[in-house]
């Protein structure tokens, strides 16, 4: 028997291959989507490196959100850790202790919680910046601050310790505060970010007065 299109095997298998031959390409689970975060930076820096090895620990044996925190903060390129002077270190740390004295005050006429006025302490905060900490001659006086940063230039290290203050390491802060209390995190993109003003979306950004 013959039709227009040949024989008849040769249209069975036509039909066949059309059936059973495959459609497309099996994919992942997840599809196309591309993870674009970073996890593990890009510097082959060793001081770097044990810091994310340390955070990587603490992280998974404490489960605490400040460090991962801080594990996704030194993922960042050196774009997006720009440096922090010391002027606007001490602008954001004073007006931390101011809205904590206010705080405080709520919590010691308050009648419903009157044990987390013990948490809160001004006096003991430790200003975390994972970046650098530059001198500035606009700051005139420097309080007593305890600071952690990835690195201090000479002249904001002499400043800081002449006043009375404390300049650590983050394996230093990890001994001291591990779960990070009684810290507080700057996000310099928040407070500091003039190296990203050529960007496109900075017009968007809420900056730190």
């Amino acid at each position: 028997m013959s039709c227009g299109f040949g024989n008849t095997e040769e249209v069975n298998i036509t039909q066949h291959r059309r059936i059973f031959m495959p459609k497309g390409i099996d994919l992942k689970v997840g599809g196309k989507t591309k993870k674009t975060k970073w996890t593990a930076p890009k510097s082959n820096d060793i001081y770097l490196k044990l810091l994310v090895k340390l955070n990587h620990f603490l992280v998974r044996r404490t489960g605490s959100n400040f460090n991962a925190v801080i594990l996704k903060w030194l993922f960042m390129s050196k774009t997006n850790k720009p440096p922090l002077s010391l002027f606007r270190l001490i602008r954001f740390m004073q007006g931390k202790i101011k809205r904590l004295k206010i705080a405080n005050a709520m919590l010691a006429t308050s009648k419903l919680v009157p044990t987390v006025r013990d948490l809160v302490k001004q006096d003991a905060k430790i200003a975390v910046v994972v970046g650098t900490v530059t001198d500035d001659i606009r700051a005139y006086e420097v309080p007593a601050l305890k600071v952690t940063a990835l690195r201090f230039t000479e002249t904001a290290r002499a400043r800081i310790e002449k006043a009375g203050g404390e300049c650590l390491t983050f394996d230093q802060l990890a001994l001291r505060a591990p779960l990070g209390q009684n810290t507080v995190c700057i996000s310099i993109l928040l407070v500091c970010a003039s190296a990203m003003l050529s960007s496109s979306y900075v017009s968007n950004v809420l900056f730190w007065p």
